[in-house]
């Protein structure tokens, strides 16, 4: 997988890679993403990109996906967007290509 981006928690854990294909964020392990809080849908969002842009489309998640702190049904992220999955927050970093 070619590495687009990565979701930074803001509370410090591991970041997550966020590649050129189809990612699939939520509470299920058989998501790309597999983030464990009650907060989170089974399958809450998707993050999809190729070079030079990346997007978020929430699943009907039950809590809500916000950029910056609005609640979007799909949007484009940039480096140092907040992403709001749930009540988990991240921080989006683009990496150059």
């Amino acid at each position: 997988m070619a590495v687009i981006a990565e979701m930074i928690p803001l509370d410090g854990g591991p970041h997550y890679p966020i590649g050129q294909t189809l990612t699939v964020v939520g509470r299920s392990e058989k998501c790309d993403i597999h983030i464990a809080h009650s907060s989170v849908s089974s399958r809450h969002c998707v993050c999809t990109g190729s070079e030079g842009f990346l997007a978020v489309r929430d699943l009907i998640s039950t809590n809500g996906t916000r950029v910056n702190g609005q609640k979007v049904t799909s949007a484009v992220l940039f480096s140092g967007d907040r992403l709001t999955i749930g009540n988990q927050e991240f921080r989006i970093h683009v990496l150059s290509t």
